[in-house]
């Protein structure tokens, strides 16, 4: 949990990133509407189509069905809330999920099709995907064999002018969190660490003086070497 804390800071420190303001990337094609819908957490579940190709017992959805529970709700219990006057807003208590082509078992590939379809409207709330692989987004085991994807340029505008801000930031962030031993938890230092690799990127451009943490103090760095 530690070194995760620590990944994380090292990509927020590094990467001088503004909060986003939507979801990345977006979906190919979307059409929203001003009509809401209530989740319950006690009510809410998933389903399999009855014309889908993968039912109950097709594992890889069953565990991503639980995760995403926990991840919509917690794992926890949730008491029943205290409705007052005529209910307006319309529930969705079930989502259905509908695949097309058979392979619970299959491994992913690089030809794997992920396309979906969400329609989510007055009348129903299906996800129709072509493969199992459209209707999850990988599982903790795989996610796990992807290191520094959360440093990747994922959906983002880069040319000539704006790489070497973008990209060498993040660098510094995965080189300090992939070349240190996985124990290290001290944000002090990594934070030291980055500041003295920020001033060197400076360098570079010509800059001679710069600002850098020592310790918890910032200092004006005036160091004048080669690099």
């Amino acid at each position: 949990m530690t070194s995760s804390r620590l990944w994380f800071s090292l990509l927020l420190a590094a990467a001088f990133a503004g909060r986003a303001t939507a979801l990345w990337p977006w979906p190919q094609n979307i059409q929203t509407s001003d009509q809401r819908y209530v989740l319950y957490p006690n009510n809410f579940q998933f389903q399999y189509d009855v014309s889908s190709a993968a039912q109950p017992g097709c594992s890889v959805l069953d565990e991503a069905f639980q995760r995403y529970r926990d991840l919509l709700f917690g794992s926890g219990s949730w008491p029943r809330p205290y409705l007052t006057g005529k209910r307006h807003t319309l529930e969705k208590n079930v989502l259905v999920v509908s695949v097309v082509t058979p392979g619970c078992n299959q491994l992913p590939t690089l030809e794997s099709v992920e396309n979906y379809t969400l329609t989510i409207n007055d009348d129903q709330c299906l996800l129709l995907s072509e493969t199992v692989w459209g209707a999850l987004r990988g599982t903790p085991e795989q996610k796990a064999l992807v290191i520094g994807g959360e440093a990747c340029m994922w959906g983002e505008y880069v040319d000539n002018t704006n790489l070497v801000p973008r990209l060498w930031p993040r660098a510094g962030a995965v080189a300090e969190r992939l070349w240190s031993n996985k124990l290290t938890s001290d944000l002090t230092f990594a934070y030291e660490r980055l500041s003295h690799f920020r001033c060197e990127l400076l360098r570079l451009q010509g800059r001679r003086t710069c600002l850098r943490l020592r310790g918890k103090k910032v200092v004006k760095d005036t160091e004048d070497r080669d690099v």
